[in-house]
């Protein structure tokens, strides 16, 4: 929910809400007239005129740190313009947002319980169960994200930040920006006018590994760290519970993670959202909407299964999720 009051424009929402931008320049404006009424001119004995200039009162300018607000007002605009280029990419890109997240619960949730065998293996290994749930809702949605189409805002001329968000500040100026679309599979690139290179949709396969390992990183870290704490109220709110887990090393989990998600989650969401979506359901039953609903939310379900089963195999198998002997 926070994601996505961060990422749906306020106006569709009915909220009269300043823009960022907007309270941003108010800010700017605000200390800049507290900063010249605050200066002030004193004479000394001699008529040596000095200036004075008290700024904050000796607070965080006064010692050189800077605020917070301005990071924020930009990270807040560069999200929403995100968003928005990716629905203009996609009109049901905010329908399919909130379809992820609850796939992406479900989806995981249903793969655990297949292969833990039922009720059973769940109870007896609730620790990666929920573990699992939690870095699953954070990755899958994030990589949706990442490698969604997107195109540029109609009346915005001012596309640097919008389609990729700046590219979630990993690629710079010139070619990552200008040349590379946000999924190998889109007509055009930002511009709404240029056809990708074939040398640009390799790279948009490669432009994503960065950011999707440290989201997984980061994921991980949040799903293991938080079933870390429950373990350890369990241990001290019920202290004859005896886990039939080996606790996970967090660390090997969160690489294992930010692996998975910059190249298994990647290619799939790129032939997700690039071609399967646009090129077949959209393309061929978008007439039919009630249809293109229904074809979208089982490819959906398929693709959150498969990952889900591809990534809790590759735990077993890695040995990162054992059972105690």
């Amino acid at each position: 929910l926070l994601v996505l009051l961060l990422i749906v424009p306020s106006e569709s929402l009915g909220l009269s809400v300043p823009r960022a931008s907007s309270v941003s320049r108010r800010l700017r404006s605000t200390v800049t007239t507290n900063n010249r009424s605050t200066r002030s001119s004193t004479t000394t004995e001699n008529g040596t005129l000095l200036n004075a200039s008290v700024r904050g009162g000796g607070g965080s300018e006064g010692n050189g740190v800077a605020s917070p607000l301005p990071s924020l007002s930009k990270l807040s605009r560069s999200i929403s313009r995100g968003y928005r280029a990716r629905v203009a990419a996609d009109p049901n890109f905010l329908v399919k947002s909130v379809l992820e997240v609850a796939l992406a619960a479900g989806t995981q949730f249903a793969a655990e319980w297949n292969r833990r065998g039922g009720v059973k293996g769940c109870l007896t290994e609730i620790d990666f169960v929920v573990a699992g749930v939690l870095t699953a809702i954070a990755g899958k949605y994030y990589s949706a994200w990442r490698v969604a189409p997107t195109a540029k805002i109609d009346g915005d001329d001012d596309n640097d930040d919008a389609g990729d968000g700046s590219k979630d500040g990993v690629e710079e100026d010139g070619f990552w920006s200008t040349k590379v679309p946000s999924n190998a599979f889109q007509p055009y690139l930002l511009d709404g006018a240029t056809r990708p290179t074939p040398i640009g949709r390799l790279a948009s396969l490669v432009a994503p590994i960065p950011t999707l390992f440290r989201a997984g990183v980061i994921a991980s870290a949040i799903g293991y760290g938080l079933t870390s704490v429950l373990i350890t109220l369990r241990t001290l709110l019920v202290p004859d519970y005896v886990a039939q887990t080996v606790n996970i090393n967090i660390v090997h989990a969160c690489v294992y993670t930010g692996a998975f998600m910059s190249i298994v989650s990647n290619i799939r969401y790129q032939l997700l959202q690039g071609l399967i979506e646009p090129k077949l359901v959209d393309r061929f039953f978008g007439r039919w909407p009630p249809v293109q609903a229904a074809l979208t939310f089982a490819v959906r379900l398929a693709n959150g299964l498969l990952g889900s089963m591809i990534a809790i195999a590759g735990m077993k198998w890695l040995g990162l999720q054992k059972l105690k002997s």
